[in-house]
């Protein structure tokens, strides 16, 4: 009997020092993604889908560049989501690996990366918001009934105009 507890603590015992290597580790790269996002000025918006550099600010930009900003989307649910996206005018495009995208499909615990793309050519010199929609559903199939969850993606620049 005795033999059998001693065996059991030492059981217990071993589970627990692996247990007490994990959560270093674990709070390391908590750690590391909280900092990182801090440094490279990324929010991350915990909704139906997770998004990564939902919004951004571009400084002061000169009339006539095209700026563009990436961001990280990540279906956190054992399901697909169905993703839509929609701008506020046409100086505004989201593509994926280089072809304009209206919509995107992820699977569970899936991620994709997309570029925002906006041409300032045809903007007034002045402080900008430009809101880019992303409309979440939980099917491929579009019917009155289904939740449409919506998601902004936020992106601020200056204008100023380049002749001066």
């Amino acid at each position: 009997m005795r033999k059998s507890i001693a065996l059991m603590n030492d059981v217990v015992i071993a589970v627990s020092e692996r247990g007490k290597h994990l959560l270093p580790l674990v709070l390391i790269a908590a750690g590391s993604i909280w900092l990182s996002a801090l440094a490279f000025q990324w929010t991350i918006s915990l909704g139906v889908v997770w998004v990564l550099g939902d919004d951004y600010d571009f400084g002061k930009v000169p009339q006539g560049k095209v700026i563009e900003h990436r961001v990280w989307l990540f279906n956190p649910h054992t399901y697909p989501i169905h993703l839509q996206f929609e701008t506020g005018c046409g100086c505004t495009v989201i593509a994926k690996d280089g072809a304009d995208l209206l919509g995107l499909r992820l699977e569970p615990f899936g991620w994709h990366t997309i570029s925002i793309k906006i041409e300032t050519a045809g903007l007034e010199p002045k402080q900008h918001l430009k809101v880019v929609w992303i409309k979440v559903r939980e099917s491929d199939k579009i019917r009155e009934s289904d939740k449409v969850y919506l998601q902004p993606i936020w992106l601020r620049f200056s204008l100023y105009s380049s002749g001066r």
